[in-house]
């Protein structure tokens, strides 16, 4: 790769191990990368740099997740000094793979770094320069890396899809306000804030530099006031109309507060990207216009869950994106018959009768994230995915908190599914999860749809069967809830691939079987 129209004769390439930042080179000695895994994840000292090709967005990403005690020199993976060659962990196409890169390093001939850098008691680092010149590699030129963003940036180095705030579903401020504090109250979450009015790289009179993101640590109140605590990781770009010290105790010289009212007349964009434990389960599934997937996801118990959908079809693509990439996930809950239906014909016909739209999402991003705050075990969950572009292909990721049953419709199961999509019923997700339990009762003084208990019931031996699926036997007293498991194949928790290359599938002929409890024996002709 070269870079670009960058490449003439004002740039020389130089090896990083023999200095050609700094005599301080990640590549100088292989315990380097030891010795800058035991440093400390949020030095104060620590200033970035940015270089000749507009790489102000991957330097955003890299301190957003230094400020969250993401170190980001864990992409570096492994290095020969000697040989030159290093190895950047980088996610792409919804899986973790390597770039193997050599460690030369662009530098203008005045001796001035071309590339990014970070400066630590006036010693400068290379290994910011060096994921760059990674990035630089996946996407084919130094020069597609500036029509790229933070949310590129944070897709490259998180395993969890970037989120853009939409801030035109916040009119009001004290609303974004407890927003962003309510994400925080969830769970970690990384958010990072941009100014995009003006030219990269005008400083403004309050002193932000536009087009370079700030993280965002905390929201707090502060003498009745809604604060907003930012860390400014630049070497010039300090906040002046500071009205309040930062919140915490000990206030650094890099961190600055200001409240909800200025937040919101400084910044256009936030970014928040979910930090996960690495506990959590994932499962992955790969779809495309042409051969659609309907994945099934259930809990046994109470969960937490994120789906994030991967367009997988436009790396190193030069051109803005177009395309639209959607995800809409749906809830069906299990219906028991009346208690009156002893011997009546069980519907098999129309499993997904009771079909709820959760949540519908469609953005001009490489991914699309829908978090799900509450996944009920009585419920089965499903997901699809809509490529704007036939050609092109998508990475369905699916997190939960606790295991997961997992595993893709078969065809019978996907027309039912399909047909049942167009009367599916909208419900509000925020207050979904804050539903009562099963069996409660609602204000209205109604029970929820499906909150009634499986009545004992046999079908009889006369019912017609549909498509092949046979009418099931249910003794009596027995509840299909809870007939005893298939051996179950846990999902790997989260980690990082072994090499570049299509990761592991899941293997669906062996997924726990869902629609088992709804049709009884008739596990042949369900079978993926």
């Amino acid at each position: 790769f070269t870079c670009g129209s960058a490449s003439g004769s004002s740039f020389v390439w130089k090896r990083a191990s023999e200095g050609a930042l700094t005599s301080n080179s990640i590549m100088a000695s292989p315990r380097s990368l030891r010795k800058a895994a035991s440093a400390p994840l949020r030095d104060v000292r620590e200033v970035f740099v940015p270089g000749f090709f507009q790489d102000a967005h991957i330097l955003g990403a890299l301190a957003a997740m230094k400020s969250f005690g993401q170190d980001p020199q864990d992409l570096l993976v492994g290095c020969e000094g000697a040989a030159g060659v290093l190895g950047v962990c980088l996610f792409q196409d919804g899986e973790w793979c390597f770039e193997i890169i050599d460690d030369f390093l662009p530098v203008q001939r005045l001796g001035k770094p071309a590339c990014c850098h970070t400066v630590t008691d006036r010693e400068v680092k290379d290994w910011a320069a060096l994921i760059e010149k990674a990035c630089a590699k996946c996407y084919g030129t130094y020069e597609a890396l500036t029509r790229r963003s933070e949310l590129d940036a944070l897709e490259d180095f998180m395993d969890v899809g970037a989120n853009k705030v939409d801030l035109r579903e916040f009119p009001i401020w004290g609303e974004l306000w407890q927003h962003m504090r309510t994400l925080e109250e969830r769970g970690a979450v990384m958010m990072l804030a941009v100014r995009r009015r003006e030219a990269v790289g005008e400083k403004l009179t309050n002193g932000l530099i536009s087009g370079f993101g700030y993280p965002l640590l905390r929201t707090d109140y502060v003498d009745n006031e809604m604060v907003c605590e930012l860390v400014n990781p630049w070497p010039r770009g300090s906040y002046i109309d500071r009205k309040s010290a930062p919140l915490d105790a000990e206030p650094t010289s890099k961190s600055f507060s200001m409240s909800i009212h200025e937040f919101c007349q400084h910044f256009t964009e936030i970014l928040e990207v979910r930090l996960l434990p690495p506990d959590w389960q994932v499962a992955t599934v790969a779809c495309s216009a042409e051969r659609p997937c309907y994945p099934l996801i259930s809990v046994p118990h109470a969960a937490q869950g994120i789906l994030v959908a991967t367009d997988c079809g436009d790396q190193g693509s030069y051109e803005a994106r177009t395309s639209t990439l959607g995800l809409r996930v749906f809830r069906c809950r299990v219906v028991a018959p009346p208690s009156h239906s002893v011997g009546a014909r069980q519907d098999v016909s129309n499993p997904f009768r009771n079909l709820e739209i959760l949540a519908e999402r469609h953005v001009s991003a490489r991914s699309v994230v829908v978090e799900l705050p509450q996944l009920e075990p009585s419920c089965l969950y499903l997901a699809t995915v809509e490529l704007d572009d036939p050609s092109s292909w998508a990475a369905l990721r699916v997190f939960t908190s606790s295991s997961q049953r997992f595993r893709e419709l078969s065809t019978p199961e996907a027309a039912y599914f399909v047909e049942a999509q167009s009367s599916a019923s909208l419900v509000d997700l925020e207050e979904s999860s804050r539903c009562p339990r099963t069996g409660s009762r609602m204000s209205a003084g109604t029970r929820r749809v499906g909150d009634a208990n499986f009545q004992s019931y046999r079908s009889r031996l006369g019912d017609e069967s549909v498509h092949g699926i046979d009418p099931p036997l249910v003794p009596r007293g027995h509840d299909p809830l809870l007939v005893p498991e298939p051996p179950k194949i846990p999902c790997e928790p989260r980690r990082r691939a072994r090499g570049r290359g299509r990761g592991q599938s899941l293997d669906f002929g062996q997924m726990p079987h869902m629609f088992q409890a709804l049709f009884g024996s008739c596990t042949t002709s369900l079978r993926c």
